[in-house]
């Protein structure tokens, strides 16, 4: 599966199938609840200073995947193609799209 950065979308592999993630509006506010931030600004300083968690981080992907197929995934149980490492690039990718946009040149 191929995703369009331009649209905010990230692409990784879970339970050896592609899944789109991307965050909107509503997936961004139950991010928000989940996480406990009171504003936008806190929520991107916590991953920005990496003082996020292993729950930050599934909180991160479950939105990104409703964002984008407006439908729940648990990712608690789930395999992610590269481990910890390739979930939290992904979480991190996915609020950077969100918030800065594709780099020029990228």
């Amino acid at each position: 599966m191929c995703a369009n950065q331009y649209r905010g979308e990230v692409s990784l592999n879970v339970n050896g199938k592609p899944a789109l993630l991307r965050m909107n509006f509503n997936a961004i506010s139950c991010l928000e609840a989940k996480m406990g931030s009171k504003s936008l600004p806190q929520l991107i300083e916590r991953f920005a200073e990496q003082k996020y968690s292993a729950q930050d981080i599934i909180s991160v992907l479950e939105s990104g995947y409703f964002g984008a197929n407006r439908k729940y995934m648990d990712f608690k149980d789930s395999e992610i193609d590269g481990g910890v490492k390739a979930a939290a690039f992904a979480a991190v990718l996915l609020l950077k799209l969100a918030f800065d946009g594709v780099e020029s040149g990228s």
